[in-house]
C-alpha cells in the first residue's frame, strides 16, 4: 500500500445541486455561515472530473503529493506525480512562502483514455471505464514509468476566450440577477 498523509488543513469536497431548490438551499447555508443577510456573489466554473491532489512545496521544492482521501488524510503518490511533466519539481523564483500547499485536480483528457483503450483492445484487455477512475488508478501504480506514459495533467487556471468565456460570464450574470432557472 501507500503511506498515509495527514493533511495540514482538510481537503473538502464540493456538493452538487441538481435543481433550483437545492441551489437556493446552498445559498441560504452560505449566507447563514457567513452571517450575511443580503446577496452573496459567486463564481461558477466548469466542472473537471479529476482526482483532488495536494502538492506540498518546501523551499520551492516538491516534497510530497497526496490524494484527497477522506479529506483529513490521503495517500502519498509523490513517486507518481513527479513523473507528470507539467508538475514543477522546483518552483521558479524565490517569492514563495517557505511551505506552500498547492491544491487542485489532476485529470485525463477523453482522447488519452481513448488512446489507452485502443492499445488495451489490441492486447485483448477490457477497456477502462472513464478518465477519472483511470487517473486515480494510474497515480496509484507502483511503477512510476507507467504514470509517465499516460496523459495525466494538472488542472490549470487559465484565461478563457470565445464561447466558454461568454458562457461563464452569462452564467454569472444569471446567478447575480436571480434569473437562473433549471431546465427540464
Amino acid at each position: 500500500g501507500f503511506d498515509t498523509v495527514v493533511h495540514a488543513a482538510p481537503m473538502l469536497s464540493l456538493d452538487n445541486a441538481y435543481n433550483e431548490a437545492e441551489l437556493r438551499a446552498f445559498d441560504e447555508r452560505v449566507r447563514k455561515g457567513l452571517g450575511v443577510e443580503g446577496p452573496v456573489s459567486y463564481v461558477a466554473e466548469l466542472k473537471i472530473d479529476g482526482l483532488a491532489i495536494s502538492l506540498l512545496y518546501v523551499d520551492g521544492v516538491l516534497t510530497r503529493a497526496a490524494t484527497r482521501g477522506d479529506g483529513s488524510a490521503g495517500e502519498d503518490v509523490t513517486h507518481s506525480v513527479r513523473t507528470i511533466p507539467s508538475v514543477p519539481l522546483r518552483l521558479l523564483g524565490n517569492a514563495w512562502p517557505r511551505v506552500l500547499d498547492v491544491r487542485g485536480e489532476v485529470f485525463m483528457h477523453r482522447k488519452e483514455l481513448d488512446r489507452i483503450n485502443a492499445l488495451r483492445e489490441e492486447e485483448g484487455e477490457a477497456p477502462l471505464a472513464n478518465p477519472r477512475n483511470t487517473t486515480a488508478g494510474t497515480l496509484k501504480m507502483l511503477d512510476s514509468r507507467a504514470v509517465a506514459a499516460t496523459g495525466i495533467v494538472p488542472l490549470r487556471r487559465c484565461g478563457l476566450s470565445g464561447r466558454k468565456a461568454d458562457y461563464l460570464r452569462d452564467l454569472a450574470a444569471h446567478f447575480a440577477s436571480g434569473a437562473l432557472e433549471p431546465k427540464g
